[in-house]
């Protein structure tokens, strides 16, 4: 599944945290590099039809959360772009982790264990504490409010002994898709700061891979 499917199954699984389509959203700002454009996430697919394995794909949230343990009684908290609170509690949610990809909701924090390979962390699994900070991935999204401007930081934490990068979506609260967006490379065993101005319904993490030398060290989609 990459974050256009996942974009497909989440706004068919939960309608209601998906608004009217809207243009993309502005640039984010990363603490290591300048402003970059987003691009919209698009798929030929009309509706999420069959899942990674081939099998039949859930149609409701209910349908997911019998196979799979899914969030429950989550409250998303916002300062909507004009200023006006918004608080919603969804009494499900997809999991964080699903087909490789892990999504972020605001006001979320986010613990995943993962297996280290050669050329990426895989197999993983959300935990409610880290036991092992060793193989424990750590993501953060939260709304802060400064000199009167609300900003969205995604805080991305990299507990193993080599540089990490991932892929990025966001979904905008106002907003029924998901934009590509920049992020940046996160050193071994320390955290990387990101920064948006729109208010973020949720971030979708994928592709998370180590760099090895002579990789692209740049901020990229």
């Amino acid at each position: 599944m990459n974050i256009g499917q996942f974009r497909i199954l989440f706004c068919v699984l939960v309608t209601s945290a998906c608004g009217a389509a809207s243009p993309p959203a502005s640039a984010p700002t990363a603490t290591s590099s300048e402003e970059s454009n987003t691009e919209e996430i698009t798929s030929n697919e009309s509706s999420a039809e069959t899942s990674d394995d081939g099998n039949e794909a859930p149609r409701t949230l209910e349908e997911l959360c019998e196979t799979v343990t899914c969030r429950k009684d989550v409250t998303v908290s916002l300062q909507e772009e004009d200023g006006s609170p918004f608080s919603k509690t969804y009494p499900l949610m997809p999991p964080a982790v699903q087909s490789g990809l892990i999504s972020v909701l605001a006001g979320e924090t986010v613990l995943i264990e993962a297996t280290v390979t050669a050329e990426r962390p895989t197999e993983f699994v959300q935990v409610a504490s880290i036991t092992h900070p060793e193989r424990t991935l750590s993501f953060n999204l939260k709304q802060h409010i400064k000199d009167g401007k609300a900003f969205m930081m995604l805080t991305s934490k990299n507990p193993f002994s080599r540089e990490m990068r991932f892929h990025v979506g966001m979904m905008i609260l106002s907003h029924d898709s998901i934009v590509k967006t920049s992020s940046c490379p996160v050193a071994a065993g320390t955290e990387s700061f990101e920064i948006w101005p729109d208010p973020l319904f949720q971030i979708v993490i994928e592709d998370i891979h180590f760099l090895k030398d002579g990789d692209n060290r740049d901020c990229v989609e």
